[in-house]
């Protein structure tokens, strides 16, 4: 159903629509382990989920990475926050990291960090800051990321803070970024 949105099949509907529905799905208890039902000591089953969690989101990052990367590059904002946060939630889990790269989200994510719109300036540190886990995605990021990131830092929003701040942390082990985030006033 979600490939039938996405490819714009149904001609009532059109792409974008399938974001908030997505994101409901991502974030859906029963797809994170959280279920009402599983006691705090039961660490076999939630490990199940956590499983399957990550199978779920690399099964969405793989079929509709470039479809949300695309969406991120609308003219209507909202569509553009609504897929930031697609992409927040899928780049959670590593294991979606190296498919989503490959798709460009690295690069969308640095281009829309310097976005002038508070919320989408928020999700797009948010995803940053989730993506920089995975050391193979560091360089585009130290590219021409990190002006952005100490945009974040200096704005003044405890969310985007944050996020530069978590941004930070991942990057200083990382020799490469120090000289950018000093020229950058980071």
């Amino acid at each position: 159903a979600l490939l039938s949105l996405i490819r714009s099949e149904i001609p009532h509907r059109p792409a974008s629509s399938f974001l908030p529905t997505l994101n409901s799905l991502i974030n859906n208890e029963t797809n994170l382990g959280q279920h009402s039902s599983l006691s705090s000591d039961d660490s076999v089953s939630h490990g199940i989920h956590r499983e399957e969690d990550i199978r779920w989101k690399e099964d969405i990052s793989r079929f509709c990475a470039h479809s949300v990367i695309h969406l991120a590059n609308s003219d209507d904002e909202e569509i553009v926050r609504l897929a930031l946060g697609t992409l927040g939630n899928l780049v959670e889990v590593t294991e979606t990291h190296e498919i989503l790269g490959r798709a460009g989200c690295g690069k969308a994510l640095v281009a829309l960090i310097k976005h002038n719109r508070l919320d989408i300036f928020r999700e797009a540190g948010r995803a940053i800051s989730n993506l920089l886990t995975s050391f193979n995605h560091q360089a585009e990021v130290i590219s021409e990321g990190i002006p952005g990131i100490v945009t974040l830092a200096y704005s003044g929003d405890t969310e985007c803070e944050y996020s530069a701040a978590l941004s930070f942390r991942k990057l200083s082990p990382n020799r490469k970024s120090h000289n950018k985030i000093i020229s950058a006033n980071g």
